[in-house]
């Protein structure tokens, strides 16, 4: 008597991660994978759809650089096969993005030194990234972050007060799903001090005929980097 085992189930493949549309950049991806089947053989790979296949031998590791560094700005196919010593063959697919252009920031207003009082200024800006995630401004060169939703909208009136008469600079960031970060920025003249103009002709309590006065002023203003 002889007691032998039938195998007709191929393995069960789960991938943990990446996550079914995950961004990334130019550096490749780490990856998570449970895979069970009593007689398992291999396990392996494409992000090619098969052209070039990678072999594993652990669950956890990290895609093959030069292989993700074939891929352009695209859609990956990343398929992990597994087989078992019967011939029984799997596989489980997640679409991951590549990503590796950071987010391209246009500031369409304020342009570059208008001047404002002591009201903030408005802003408007044009943000190019399909995969974009956060928004944020700064005036102090980051000291305090500002997050924003709307690619329109006011400066935060608290930041602004910490500055007196002088020029701020706004500067704009965007980061995308996969880390990468774009900056832009625009420096603007904050002017809160009323100009002080002097007389020097005529005098007061001079006295004139039909013919109007001439006048002579001095103007002063000043405006200082903060």
């Amino acid at each position: 008597q002889v007691t032998v085992q039938k195998d007709i189930g191929a393995p069960v493949i789960t991938i943990i991660s990446p996550e079914q549309g995950a961004v990334f950049s130019s550096i490749a991806p780490s990856f998570n994978i449970t895979v069970f089947d009593s007689q398992l053989d291999s396990i392996w790979y494409t992000i090619d759809n098969g052209l070039t296949n990678i072999t594993i031998v652990s669950t956890v590791g990290t895609i093959d650089q030069i292989e993700w560094d074939k891929k352009g700005e695209v859609s990956v196919p990343l398929r992990f096969y597994a087989n078992d010593t019967l011939g029984n063959t799997a596989y489980s697919e997640n679409i991951i993005i590549k990503d590796t252009v950071q987010p391209v920031i246009t500031i369409n207003t304020p342009d570059s030194y208008d001047i404002f009082d002591s009201v903030p200024p408005s802003f408007d800006l044009s943000i190019v990234e399909t995969n974009l995630d956060l928004v944020w401004y700064t005036l102090d060169g980051g000291i305090t972050n500002i997050s924003i939703f709307s690619s329109s909208g006011t400066i935060d009136q608290t930041e602004w007060n910490k500055f007196g008469n002088g020029t701020v600079s706004i500067q704009f960031y965007a980061s995308d799903l996969a880390g990468s970060i774009g900056f832009s920025q625009v420096v603007v003249l904050k002017d809160i001090i009323a100009p002080l103009i002097s007389i020097h002709v005529p005098s007061i309590f001079d006295v004139f005929g039909n013919n109007a006065p001439s006048f002579s002023l001095s103007i002063v203003y000043h405006i200082e980097s903060n």
